[in-house]
């Protein structure tokens, strides 16, 4: 069985009962297919990057499994064939990691010093982790 990362964007029109019924069931697909469930992570709901079969938001889900080689087109078939999915991507990795991926951070404004003109404020993500110093001698 080889590591992979499930994300899967679900239709906001599932809340509740409902979103656990569709959980439920990705992870029914991957255990029928003989994979095994890691762990599972959840970023909630968060605004699209662009719309989606009209939608402007989505349930993001990840999964860390391992599956065996042959299993993962079956369960890209099934994901495909449910309406309540909005889009998936299965990921092939050397090793399932230690952590779950970061959700994205909040955008903040960033207003320059010299800034006299009144222009429209600049923005940036904020750092997902502080550098220490250590860190810039290995390289």
């Amino acid at each position: 069985m080889y590591p992979y990362e499930l994300a899967v964007i679900i239709s906001p029109d599932l809340e509740g009962p409902a979103l656990d019924e569709m959980l439920a069931r990705v992870e029914g697909w991957i255990t029928k297919s003989g994979g095994e469930i890691v762990r599972r992570a959840t970023w909630g709901k968060r605004k699209l990057a662009y719309s989606i079969r009209k939608k402007q938001e989505g349930h993001y889900f990840f999964w860390y499994i391992h599956l065996p080689g042959n299993a993962v087109a079956e369960v890209e078939r099934n994901m495909r064939l449910n309406e309540g999915i909005l889009r998936f991507l299965s990921l092939h990795l050397d090793e399932i990691p230690a952590e779950d991926a970061p959700a994205p951070s909040e955008r903040i404004k960033v207003q320059d010093e010299d800034d006299d003109y009144g222009s429209t404020p600049r923005y940036r993500r904020q750092p997902a982790r502080e550098v220490s110093e250590s860190d810039d001698d290995e390289e």
